[in-house]
């Protein structure tokens, strides 16, 4: 009985600190809402690109990145000054019909957008910090 109490404990703490990783809680990079309308309005608000991180929960490139990748205080201190950062998820209808159209074709895929909505750079696949510090550079360069 005490090990099944410590077990879950265990589990609780750590589904905080992985929350609080991934929504940038640690410094890393903040995703905001997964609510399209609500990213859209706070790019315009804020006259900001829009990065789109598209995962799915069978993705294990997804995971690595979010436990990685993402969390990383520089990563998240460029990304957060420069876009207005969501985690969509593949597997819901109302993403899946909206990431089709920008064409997306597997997961992970990083999609920058620019205030508009218009996608200028797409890269899918596992990317490591310095590789999704770079996509971010080149898409905000096509941006200009």
């Amino acid at each position: 009985m005490k090990k099944t109490i410590f077990y879950i404990f265990t589990l609780v703490i750590l589904s905080f600190s992985f929350t609080s990783a991934i929504s940038g809680g640690g410094g890393g990079v903040k995703f905001n809402s997964d609510k399209w309308g609500d990213v859209t309005k706070e790019a315009r608000k804020k006259d900001m690109p829009i990065f789109a991180m598209v995962c799915a929960p069978y993705c294990s490139n997804c995971a690595k990145m979010k436990a990685s990748v993402f969390p990383d205080k520089e990563l998240g201190e460029y990304l957060n000054q420069n876009f207005v950062s969501t985690m969509l998820n593949s597997e819901e209808n109302m993403h899946n019909m909206r990431i089709t159209n920008w064409g997306v074709k597997t997961v992970p895929t990083m999609v920058f957008l620019d205030k508009n909505k218009k996608v200028v750079h797409m890269v899918a696949g596992f990317k490591n910090k310095e590789q999704v510090m770079k996509e971010a550079q080149i898409a905000l360069s096509k941006m200009k």
